[in-house]
C-alpha cells in the first residue's frame, strides 16, 4: 500500500503571457482535443503488462529496496509481489480489482480484503480502481468514470507554453494534471490533489522514465510515486520508486488471489504498519 503514498515534486512548466494580454499556448477547445487526443492515442493496445521489478520505499528515517513483480490485467487485476533479497520468498502482495483492495502480510500471516470505500485515502481522494489503472498504465484518465472516451477529451483545458504540453482537470475539490512529452504525447508525468479546511493539502505525483518499445507502442520502465499531505499532526512524505525489467504481455498467470484460511484478517492501519516497517 505504500504505493499509494507517492508524490513527485516535479512540476509543470507555468503559463506564460504576452504583452497584449493574451495568455501564450492556452488553446481552443478544437485544439485542447488535438494535444488531448494525442495522448489519448497512445494508449496501449496489449491487454496485460508483466515484469519484474526492483521496489524501493523512502520517507523519513527509512530506505527499503526489495525485488519484486508486477502483473497487469486490462480493466480486471493490478498486482505487486515483494520478496526477501536473494532468497525469493514473498513478503507482500497487494491486488486491486474493481471490486475491492487486498493486502497481503506474508511475514506475520495477515491481510485486509477491503472495497474502495474502506480505505480511507482512496475513497477521500475519489481514487477507483480506473484510476489506479490509469496511472500504472501511463494513461489520461477521465474521474469517476471507468474509461476515457474521446467524447471526454473537450473537458482537458491544454497549455503548450512550456517544455512540456500540460493538461489540467477540474472537478469538485480535486486538481488533476497531466503534462505531456512535446515530441511523443506520452504521459510524463501526472498528479492529484486534494485541499481540504480541516485536513490540508494532499498530492499524489506520478513521474515517468525510461520508456522503451512495446509492441506499436512505448511504456515506461522507470516510475516514480510519491505522497505529499500537510494535514496537522499527520505530515507525510514517502517516495516509490518501480523499476521495471523484462516488459511482456504475458497470460499465464492467475488474476485472484486465494488467501489461506490460516491467515488473519485485519484492519487496513494494522496491515500497513507492519508492510512499512517489516
Amino acid at each position: 500500500m505504500a504505493i499509494l503514498a507517492v508524490s513527485l515534486l516535479a512540476a509543470c512548466s507555468s503559463h506564460k503571457t504576452l504583452n497584449n494580454g493574451n495568455q501564450t499556448g492556452i488553446k481552443t477547445p478544437a485544439s485542447e482535443r488535438s494535444v488531448a487526443q494525442k495522448a489519448y492515442d497512445h494508449a496501449l493496445y496489449q491487454s496485460n503488462v508483466v515484469s519484474k521489478i526492483n521496489f524501493s520505499l523512502r520517507t523519513k528515517g527509512k530506505n527499503i529496496s526489495v525485488p519484486g513483480s508486477i502483473h497487469m490485467r486490462a480493466n480486471d487485476v493490478i498486482r505487486l509481489q515483494l520478496f526477501v533479497p536473494i532468497l525469493g520468498t514473498e513478503v507482500g502482495r497487494l491486488e486491486f480489482t474493481k471490486d475491492y483492495v487486498l493486502i497481503v502480510d506474508r511475514i506475520h500471516k495477515q491481510y485486509i480484503q477491503a472495497d474502495y470505500r474502506q480505505v480511507s485515502f482512496l475513497k477521500d481522494k475519489e481514487i477507483n480502481f480506473y484510476t489506479l489503472q490509469a496511472l500504472f498504465w501511463n494513461k489520461l484518465f477521465a474521474p469517476g468514470h471507468d474509461q476515457l472516451r474521446e467524447s471526454d477529451l473537450k473537458a482537458f483545458t491544454v497549455d503548450e507554453s512550456g517544455q512540456q504540453d500540460r493538461l489540467t482537470l477540474k472537478k469538485g475539490g480535486m486538481d488533476y494534471e497531466w503534462c505531456l512529452d512535446k515530441e511523443n504525447s506520452y504521459v510524463r508525468n501526472a498528479k492529484v490533489s486534494y485541499q481540504s479546511a480541516t485536513h490540508g493539502t494532499s498530492t499524489l505525483n506520478w513521474a515517468y522514465d525510461d520508456f522503451r518499445t512495446f509492441g506499436s507502442k512505448s511504456y515506461p520502465h522507470h516510475h516514480v510515486l510519491t505522497i505529499q499531505t500537510t494535514a496537522p499532526k499527520q505530515q507525510r512524505d514517502m517516495t516509490v520508486t518501480l523499476d521495471m525489467n523484462g516488459v511482456s504481455n504475458d497470460t499465464n498467470w492467475e488474476t485472484r488471489t486465494t488467501v489461506s484460511a490460516k491467515y488473519k484478517q485485519v484492519s487496513v492501519d494494522e496491515v500497513l504498519k507492519q508492510l512499512i516497517n517489516f
